[in-house]
């Protein structure tokens, strides 16, 4: 049987819009048409849209607001139920493995789009086979974390020099976005603090004389590179902040409000301006398990620079970028 003829998105399609659900034709990255389904949607104007789509066959940290004019067409029939086949292949996979998903596979590529790296393709951005970021996770679970995270809270971080596309969801305090979003947060590199404009950031930046190093004792220094260990009993809103911020680049981390437990590994860059932190890992200060790392995370403005070989073996973590 032929499939549906395309609808093309005019105005007369989009007199209300798109329902959550519909598959899409759109414009990812402004250039390539892809197949996306709606997650989301907001009413910016008397009849106009924006929607929060995931594209299919990419990762979840590339879910995404687009405007109404980057829609292309609707899908076709056919197109639906190619997805809808391949979804259900995904489902008995779920069922095989005893939970693991492969919808949102954790991976190592390089996917924030940050200030100095070159334009991604769209291989860059697959999900790989490797590596199963819902380890551990039952499929209960698994569909419980991803209705809460579903949609993205901050579009962009800049934090010093660079500014990265958030990756994932990340528990904020909601008066940093009353809206449900915002298109960028500002952290003070040196100690943490974050902003919802630039203006209270500089503002910051000249009233309060912050250490340009982090917390705690400097335990290790080479070649341009020092550690810091940081205890989150004694620095406990440094040591907040770094997990909110991880949080965005790493989709199930726990984030544990109460970091009195834990001790934090920062990783900075040294120059004449100071300590720049480009990562961190953090452990339990006792662990009856035996874990030596709770969590690790190079900043995805500094992946793909060798620097695991400061870092330590760890058990059932995701490492990225390192």
């Amino acid at each position: 049987m032929p499939s549906a003829p395309a609808v093309p998105a005019t105005a007369a399609t989009m007199h209300s819009g798109y329902a959550v659900g519909s598959t899409l034709v759109a414009l990812w990255m402004g250039e390539t048409e892809r197949t996306c389904v709606v997650i989301d949607r907001k009413e910016i104007a008397s009849n106009t849209f924006k929607y929060y789509v995931h594209w299919h066959d990419f990762n979840r940290r590339m879910d995404e607001w687009i405007n109404a004019n980057e829609v292309v067409r609707r899908g076709t029939d056919e197109e639906i139920k190619h997805l809808q086949k391949k979804e259900h292949k995904e489902k008995e996979k779920e069922k095989e493995h005893g939970g693991g998903n492969s919808a949102d596979q954790g991976d190592t590529k390089d996917g924030g789009r940050t200030r100095g790296h070159k334009r991604k393709t769209e291989s860059d951005f697959a999900e790989p086979d490797e590596h199963d970021e819902h380890e551990g996770m039952d499929a209960a679970s698994i569909r419980e974390h991803e209705e809460v995270t579903k949609v993205k809270n901050i579009r962009f971080v800049e934090i010093g020099k660079y500014r990265m596309a958030a990756w994932y969801f990340s528990p904020f305090p909601k008066e940093y976005f009353p809206d449900g979003s915002i298109d960028c947060l500002y952290f003070c590199e040196f100690c943490l603090t974050f902003f919802r404009y630039k203006t209270e950031l500089r503002h910051h930046q000249e009233r309060v004389a912050c250490a340009r190093y982090p917390p705690g004792n400097e335990i290790y220094r080479h070649e341009g590179i020092s550690v810091f260990e940081v205890d989150g009993a004694i620095s406990k809103p440094y040591c907040q902040n770094l997990c909110y911020f991880a949080k965005l680049f790493l989709d199930h981390k726990t984030l544990h409000y109460d970091v009195d437990p834990f001790l934090f590994y920062v990783m900075c860059e040294v120059d004449a301006r100071g300590f720049h932190p480009v990562g961190y890992f953090s452990k339990e200060k006792y662990s009856e398990l035996g874990y030596n790392l709770a969590c690790i995370l190079t900043f995805p403005c500094h992946q793909r620079k060798g620097k695991k070989r400061l870092g330590a073996r760890r058990s059932r973590c995701p490492i990225l970028g390192l």
